[in-house]
């Protein structure tokens, strides 16, 4: 036992040093910890074994042996004892390690030979936590080579390359991670003589986990850029809180039965910021934009610590300071200014805080870097202005106060970006706020503001490098009354001398400076004022508040955005939203919505059964029909809801009609004896709506179904908020004007107050949603065309006649991802409007298009184009869209019934007699080289002459072509290949009349027209 108390006495003293205690040792005193996993321990004589030894009985001497015995093998499948096998293998099993961390794992090797290990012999130490996988924990392997000796294996790869083994046996440490229960193995491949190792005094050690528990819940939250708050639950035992700091994340290990005050250092790490019985600690005087670590420990009375949780927080940057607005007004450019506003609770000094406003010169090379100078209050604005010498001066003459600070790099031209920056300037300094981006001309950009404003909405709270438009409202235009420096965040309240909202002065508001409100200011509408407001000009606040018995209203093209929510009391309090000859008026609440609206829809009268008919839908939620505007009972109004199960128009005076309140996003029509306007009564709708498995009836309604915008505002058709499932990608509005639909393609817009139809492609397995977000103010008219963001390529026909306003549209498109076959993303079947009306739509395989997109024609197309006339007259095709198309293609009109061919390019209207019993199959439309070859594309050198008799090329020599000729109905009549000799005469028959020559050259390809 001599050798055990001597490595107690060295385990005692490290456990005194290190804080560490021996949890188990193996010192072959016996063999009751360790089993044979694999091979057996015996020997063949003194030269072959496997086994526990005192060394009288091996024929390899080792120094350094602390104690009676310990293990050692060579040779070990000698085959001379039971088991003998090589690789050998020991186990231990079982070791708790529950009560400790910092598990160490020591053990003395030798190894006497130096030129005999073979490469694939080794000696390899594993361990297994918790029943997991054995994990590799130190190795010995040669070096790769034959007859070589065993050194450490430091990477697992099976060639030794660390510390070489000698006669001498050497402690080698590991660390091993903390468990529960642990496990070790040793695997022993020596299969020759003289290939040897020693093991002795295997030691696991660990430090002992305190008997204090630790306190719980320690988190750290910064509140600002120069504090941190941080708050922890004590233990069970209301145990005092020790709280330290550092810089990098390393602590030390507090000493027992020492007390710590705020202020000391502890060894190994971290510094004390707090002891005692509180739960929280702010620490201050903090840096921004640095990150802090923090560590917790539980004091018991005799002060014994426990192990310690730790957290972590990062100061941010300086979080006070935004761009709020930047101007160009478009009356008097020399007032610009950029407004800074303060978010923060304190007072931020420029004469200790370093700030920079830059402008970037059209995205240029050529900054403007500022200096802030002053200050600037909690919550206050801080204008730098362009102009601002003196009173004498553009700002002051134009808004009757002086700037903080006089910055001629505030003339921004409504293109170049601003940027705030701390420590610093634009390439010294951190980037703190951004309006614009950076290296980039804003012209034709979303952040543009030329001759306009742009405001940073009241929602925004932090500022951000990266410039992002749903924190920006940027109005169309706006003049120097419609700007508002040192008024950022502002609550004003109507007063009501006048009517007009957009008028600046004293008599319409209370603010500061009398200003017009903007997106960032909360409005009031008091009781009892003479003149309740009215928009005459596009109008925003953050929240709008309507109070008792006032009022406001928004008229046709002066639209309302509430960025914020709308309060309207429920105490005769009102927000009108117009409706006149023009259209609609507008309003966008962005926030929620809390009481009534009062929205009106103007229709015209009906004059016979072909016109005035009208489809909406109720911008307020779950209307009731009954005894509201809209209830047709008792009169010659009508009011219907279209079934497509059944393909009718249930009428509201029978007895089948769907529902008693109008259905939110469900469309309606509804036709009037004379001119009336309607009042839609209830809470706006601001919320998504959704469809889901709407039917397809085939032979019936066959899946067209009469939605409804359910918005106090226009919408845009089929943004990618819509999310259609099984949906067509074309909508169809009705245009009274027109007697016909009128097919809105995805950003095309749909009115306020309309309803639109959209076709299932399945039955039931299908959905829509109209998004909100899709909202948009538009100008479009109830029942009107808005022209859609069509496609490069696309052939808009369009045909009226003399005698009736009726007229009718289809649209022919070309695009690389267009079927030849019918495309629910981008076509739509022909829904046929009035009786008198004409109707004009093409036809492929049997299917009726009102909108057909194809795939590129690169040599020709022949499209058969119906019309039915709605009564007999002289009616006019006209073209729109040609010179969306490459300049070299060409598009013809065939007119089968008159034998007349025209050429759309040279003439875009064609005028022609129309009969109600003509056959629909009447036009043909002709395409030729329609898509651009771009780069492909031959040069301009080539012409074509000739006659009926001959054709005659020019075009260089000494080059191969291919030709190929056809006639204005795209058939091939003439084909040749031949080698350019520069003027090229080919015989031909053809008839006199209008060619299309094809050359093609390699790859690239030229279409030449020619009359012979």
């Amino acid at each position: 036992m001599k050798k055990f108390i001597l490595l107690f006495s060295a385990f005692l003293l490290i456990s005194c040093i290190c804080a560490q205690t021996t949890i188990w040792i193996e010192n072959f005193d016996d063999n009751s910890q360790y089993s044979v996993s694999l091979g057996g321990e015996g020997n063949n004589g003194n030269t072959d074994y496997f086994q526990r030894t005192d060394g009288s009985n091996i024929n390899k001497t080792y120094t350094g042996i602390t104690g009676t015995n310990f293990f050692a093998g060579q040779d070990v499948d000698d085959g001379g004892w039971t088991g003998s096998a090589s690789p050998s293998q020991l186990t231990w099993g079982s070791i708790s390690i529950s009560s400790y961390n910092s598990i160490s794992f020591k053990a003395d090797f030798a190894s006497v030979a130096t030129d005999k290990i073979d490469n694939p012999d080794y000696v390899h130490f594993e361990y297994k936590l918790d029943g997991g996988n054995w994990i590799n924990l130190i190795w010995f392997e040669n070096t790769d080579t034959t007859n070589s000796y065993l050194l450490e294996d430091t990477d697992f790869d099976g060639v030794g390359d660390g510390a070489q083994l000698n006669s001498t046996l050497t402690a080698f440490t590991k660390g091993i991670p903390g468990g529960n229960s642990l496990e070790l193995r040793m695997t022993v491949a020596l299969n020759a003589g003289d290939e040897d190792f020693a093991i002795d005094n295997i030691t696991i050690s660990g430090t002992p986990l305190s008997s204090v528990a630790d306190p719980s819940n320690l988190s750290a939250t910064a509140v600002s850029i120069s504090q941190i708050n941080t708050s922890w639950t004590q233990n069970a035992s209301s145990d005092n809180v020790m709280l330290a700091w550092s810089a990098d994340g390393t602590f030390g290990t507090p000493i027992d039965g020492n007390t710590y005050v705020a202020g000391n250092s502890i060894s190994g790490g971290g510094t004390v910021i707090y002891n005692g019985s509180l739960t929280s600690f702010n620490h201050t005087g903090l840096s921004p934009n640095t990150q802090y670590y923090y560590k917790a420990w539980s004091a018991d009375a005799s002060d014994n610590y426990s192990s310690g949780i730790t957290a972590n927080e990062t100061t941010p940057v300086h979080t006070s300071l935004i761009i709020s607005e930047v101007s160009d007004p478009a009356d008097v450019y020399q007032a610009r200014f950029v407004e800074i506003f303060n978010l923060g609770v304190s007072t931020i000094d420029f004469a200790t805080d370093t700030w920079y406003l830059c402008r970037q010169i059209n995205g240029s090379a050529t900054w403007e870097d500022k200096q802030l100078t002053g200050s600037v209050l909690a919550a206050s604005e801080y204008v730098a202005a362009n102009g601002n010498t003196d009173a004498s001066d553009y700002f002051n003459l134009n808004y009757g106060f002086m700037a903080d600070y006089d910055f001629g790099g505030s003339a921004g031209n409504g293109n170049d970006g601003y940027f705030l920056y701390f420590n610093g300037d634009h390439s010294t300094g951190t980037l703190i706020d951004a309006y614009g981006l950076a290296d980039q001309d804003g012209s034709g950009t979303d952040w543009e503001y030329t001759d306009s404003k742009a405001v940073r909405l009241r929602s925004t709270t932090s500022p951000n490098t990266v410039w992002t438009s749903s924190e920006w409202s940027i109005m169309s235009s706006a003049n120097v009354d419609d700007m508002t420096p040192s008024a950022h965040n502002e609550d004003v309240s109507w007063v009501g001398n006048i009517t007009d909202w957009n008028t600046k002065g004293s008599d319409c508001w209370n603010g500061i400076h009398n200003f017009i409100p903007d997106a960032s200011f909360n409005v009031t509408i008091p009781s009892a004022v003479s003149f309740p407001p009215s928009t005459s000009a596009t109008s925003e606040c953050n929240k709008l508040t309507i109070n008792a018995s006032a009022s406001a209203t928004v008229s046709y093209n002066a639209p309302l955005t509430v960025f914020g929510d709308l309060g309207i009391n429920l105490s005769n309090a009102s927000l009108n939203i117009g409706s006149g000859t023009s259209g609609n008026g507008s309003v966008i609440v962005k926030g929620s919505v809390g009481g009534p609206a009062n929205v009106s829809r103007y229709f015209e009268a009906y004059a016979g059964a072909a016109d005035g008919w009208h489809y909406i839908s109720s911008p307020v939620s779950s209307m009731a029909i009954a005894s509201s505007d809209f209830d047709p009972s008792g009169t010659n109004n009508d009011l219907y809801a279209w079934d497509e199960d059944d393909y009718l128009w249930r009428n509201y005076k029978g007895s089948n009609f769907p529902s008693s309140n109008f259905v939110n996003g469900t469309g309606y029509m509804v036709a009037y004896q004379a001119n009336v306007t309607n009042h839609f009564i209830g809470s706006l709708n601001n919320s998504d709506i959704t469809y889901s498995n709407l039917s397809k009836t085939p032979a019936k309604g066959d899946g067209w179904h009469l939605l409804g915008n359910p918005f106090s505002s226009a919408i845009k058709w089929a943004t990618s908020d819509w999310a259609l499932t099984n949906i067509g990608g074309v909508a169809k509005v009705y245009n009274e004007a027109a007697g016909t639909y009128t097919d809105i393609n995805a950003n095309g817009i749909i009115p306020s107050t309309n309803g639109f139809f959209v076709q299932a492609s399945v039955d039931a397995s299908n959905s829509i949603t109209i998004p909100a977000s899709a909202r948009t103010h538009d100008n479009t008219n109830n029942y009107k065309y808005s022209p859609n963001s069509d496609y490069d390529e696309t052939l808009k026909l369009l045909v009226n006649n003399d005698e009736n306003t009726f007229y009718d549209i289809t649209t022919i498109g070309f695009r690389d991802d267009a079927l030849p076959s019918f495309d629910w993303a981008f076509d739509s079947h022909k829904m046929f409007g009035q009786q008198t009306a004409p109707q004009i739509w093409t036809l492929s395989d049997g299917v009726e298009y009102s909108t057909n997109m194809l795939p590129p024609v690169y040599e020709g197309l022949d499209l058969a184009l119906n019309f039915k006339a709605g009564i007999n007259t002289a009616y006019h095709i006209v073209a729109q869209g040609i010179e969306s198309f490459y300049q070299n293609s060409e598009i013809y009109l065939e007119d089968l019934l008159s034998a007349n061919i025209v050429d759309l390019r040279e003439q875009q209207i064609y005028t022609f007699e129309g009969k109600t019993a003509d056959d629909n199959a009447r036009f043909v439309l002709h395409f030729f080289g329609i898509t651009d070859l771009g780069k492909n594309s031959l040069n301009d050198q080539i012409m074509v002459y000739g006659s009926s008799n001959s054709i005659i090329v020019k075009s260089p020599a000494k080059l191969y072509y291919r030709m190929i000729a056809y006639d204005i109905m795209g058939r091939e009549v003439c084909s040749k290949k031949f080698i350019s000799n520069g003027l090229n005469i080919f015989n031909a028959n053809l008839q006199h009349g209008i060619y299309i020559f094809r050359f093609q050259q390699g790859n690239s390809v030229k279409t030449v027209k020619t009359i012979l």
